[in-house]
């Protein structure tokens, strides 16, 4: 989120210190919450990378695969796992980027000082806010970004896979070697396996460019949602003023 403080002075300013108060931690989780996802991502990658630089062609790969040396194999699963402990953590951050989300828009907008739209703390959630958001026509632009961010389909298959490994299993990241030649997918890496969430079917994915893929359209949306709250905020307490 870019302009932090203004945003901040204008929220102090519009609504009182202590509005600011509230708001400031969640800003802060969402900047703690992307370094959380970029280091869990990346060590996780490393962690791989490391053990496959020199094992990378073809006949290394598929004698991995099939585990044809037991202590290499031993080593293997060990980094796999790992790095697997990194990609989870990753996921659960990347998932609660939209929770902290909401609690920031829900204090930066004032939802909770007014009796319409006030909501006890676990009931602050994405949907609620955006719900009360449809209440103002000047917050339509901030509401249809939310809805940006929640409708697509790579977020409600980071939801999906995050409530289902935390409620039910760990979904499974087995290591593969693919032998098509596509430029659109890693040609060996882990791959998150099919599975079925509330009566959703899932495909088989591979993990890293999802990851990526998914981590840059959130980041590129919660600057452009900030954006939208300064003015917001901004031009409400010009009004104000006047």
């Amino acid at each position: 989120m870019r302009n932090i403080k203004l945003l901040l002075e204008d929220v102090s300013c519009l609504y009182g210190e202590e509005q600011s108060d509230l708001l400031s931690p969640c800003i802060n989780s969402i900047l703690d919450r992307q370094f959380y996802v970029r280091f869990h991502f990346q060590e996780g990658m490393k962690l791989l990378k490391e053990f496959l630089q020199d094992r990378d062609g073809p006949h290394a790969l598929i004698r991995l695969a099939l585990r044809k040396d037991q202590d290499e194999s031993n080593e293997f699963y060990l980094r796999r796992k790992q790095a697997k402990a990194h990609m989870v953590a990753c996921m659960q951050s990347m998932h609660t980027l939209s929770d902290t989300l909401a609690h920031v828009v829900y204090f930066s907008t004032g939802q909770n000082l007014d009796t319409k739209t006030c909501l006890e703390s676990k009931k602050v959630l994405m949907f609620s806010v955006q719900k009360a958001l449809k209440l103002d026509p000047t917050k339509a632009e901030i509401e249809g970004l939310l809805k940006q961010l929640t409708e697509h389909v790579d977020y409600r298959y980071l939801a999906d896979i995050v409530n289902h490994s935390k409620h039910r299993r760990i979904i499974g990241t087995p290591f593969s070697v693919s032998m098509i030649e596509d430029a659109d997918q890693p040609p060996y890496g882990l791959q998150l396996e099919a599975f079925e969430h509330e009566g959703r079917t899932h495909s088989s994915k591979w993990l890293e460019p999802f990851l990526e893929r998914e981590y840059k359209r959130q980041a590129d949306l919660i600057i452009q949602i900030g954006e939208k709250l300064n003015r917001w905020v901004k031009n409400k307490r010009t009004l104000a003023d006047l």
